[in-house]
């Protein structure tokens, strides 16, 4: 990764857009049909609601490597962020299609068939990302939750031993269809709070 490029990604880590914009355009100088900078420089673009520059970057970044799911879902992403559902549906299918087991694509794709009313076909992503991720349904955690219960019963075990919270418990918690999109947005701004 050439240091105009480490600079810009710092830059965009802290926030300051206009700067990494600066370091996008002297990295793409030196590597001027660079994907990851085109895609990465997009991102500052639509940041700063500079919307066109966004998607013109986008474009060509898909372009230049369009055999790589990320840039569709990139794409997608800011497709859906400005209302054009249709494009971004169009575009997280293809990003679906070279990359089946990408779990945020998978989510990002459910929460928009959820919004255009296609519920079933939300859940099936939902379950699908859950599943790549390795995250349980509900339904396969009551059923756990049940045996153990039988379990502990047998054991003799107190109840409020058995059903105590683990860490992973916690951290899988995290990852339900609500949390997800928490934990999601809270990676978008940054890890910011």
């Amino acid at each position: 990764m050439n240091q105009h490029h480490t600079k810009a990604q710092e830059a965009s880590k802290n926030g300051n857009f206009e700067e990494a914009l600066k370091y996008f355009n002297l990295a793409l100088e030196v590597e001027p049909e660079n994907a990851n900078i085109l895609s990465d420089r997009a991102v500052a673009y639509f940041q700063l609601k500079r919307n066109e520059l966004a998607m013109m970057d986008f474009n060509k970044a898909q372009e230049l490597e369009p055999e790589r799911g990320y840039h569709y879902a990139s794409r997608g992403f800011i497709k859906a962020r400005l209302g054009d559902i249709p494009g971004a549906v169009k575009d997280y299918t293809e990003a679906l299609r070279l990359d089946p087991d990408d779990a945020i694509t998978l989510n990002n794709l459910g929460l928009l068939e959820e919004q255009r009313g296609n519920i079933g076909d939300a859940n099936n992503l939902y379950r699908k990302s859950d599943s790549v991720l390795g995250i349980k349904t509900n339904a396969s955690r009551m059923a756990e939750d049940q045996e153990k219960k039988e379990t502990n019963t047998q054991q003799n075990l107190p109840l409020e031993e058995a059903t105590k919270p683990t860490f992973l418990s916690i951290v899988v918690s995290i990852f339900t269809k609500n949390g997800f999109k928490e934990f999601t947005a809270f990676i978008k701004r940054g890890f910011k709070s």
